[in-house]
C-alpha cells in the first residue's frame, strides 16, 4: 500500500519552497542500476496540486496532454512518455528559449491542471539520497552530450526517479535555480482548463 501523502496546492505563479541543503554527494550511477529504495520499498513523494503551463505550437493547442514528440530530451530517451511543464507561464518561455527558431511555427501557452500528482523533488536531498541520485548531473547540458554519441547524463537522474514508482519530477534551470519546472512520466489525472496565452507573452 502506498503511503498517503499530503498534497501541496500551488497557486499560478506561487513559487515553490527550495530546501536550503547541498547537493546530495551521491556517485554517478550507471543507468542500468535500479534505485535505492527505503526499507519497505516506498518513497515519500511530494504530492502537487496546482496550474502548470505549456508552451505548444498553436494547431497542436487541444492537444497539449500529448506526451514529447521527440523520441528524446533533457529527461527522456527512446520514445519514453514524457511531458514537460512549468509552475509558471514566463519560466515556460524561459524553457523553451534554447529551442526556438526563428522559423518555428507559432505557438501559444496552454495551461493544464493537476491533482494528487506524486512527485521527486530533486531540490530535495532526502529525494535524491533515498533514490541514489546525484542532483548536480541534473544541470549537465545534454546536447552536447548526445552529439558525442554519448547517454545523456541527465538520463542517469530521470530513470532513477521512474523507477521509484514517482509520476514526475521537480527540476531547477540551470540558468537560475529559483525557477523549478517538471517532467511527468505518467499523468491520467491532468486536465486542460481551456485557457490560453499568448506566445511571446506581452511586454
Amino acid at each position: 500500500m502506498r503511503k498517503a501523502t499530503k498534497p501541496v496546492r500551488i497557486a499560478p505563479g506561487q513559487p515553490f519552497p527550495i530546501p536550503q541543503a547541498e547537493d546530495c554527494p551521491v556517485a554517478r550511477p550507471p543507468l542500468s542500476l535500479p534505485p535505492a529504495l527505503p526499507e519497505g520499498g516506498v518513497m515519500p513523494f511530494l504530492a502537487l496540486d496546482g496550474l502548470f503551463y505549456r508552451i505548444v505550437p498553436t494547431a497542436r493547442a487541444a492537444h497539449a496532454l500529448a506526451p514529447a514528440t521527440s523520441p528524446e530530451g533533457r529527461f527522456h530517451h527512446d520514445a519514453q512518455p514524457s511531458l514537460y511543464v512549468s509552475s509558471r507561464p514566463d519560466w515556460a518561455e524561459h524553457a523553451i528559449a534554447p529551442y526556438v527558431r526563428d522559423d518555428d511555427p507559432p505557438r501559444v501557452i496552454c495551461e493544464l491542471r493537476l491533482t494528487g500528482v506524486r512527485v521527486l523533488d530533486l531540490r530535495n536531498p532526502d529525494h535524491c539520497a533515498r533514490c541514489g541520485i546525484n542532483p548536480a548531473l541534473a544541470a549537465v547540458p545534454w546536447l552536447p552530450e548526445r552529439a558525442r554519441d554519448l547517454p545523456a547524463s541527465t538520463w542517469a537522474v530521470a530513470d532513477r526517479a521512474r523507477a521509484s514508482g514517482a509520476d514526475g519530477m521537480i527540476y531547477t534551470a540551470r540558468s537560475e535555480p529559483t525557477r523549478w519546472h517538471l517532467v511527468l512520466f505518467r499523468w491520467p489525472g491532468a486536465h486542460l482548463t481551456g485557457h490560453v496565452l499568448p506566445y511571446p507573452l506581452p511586454g
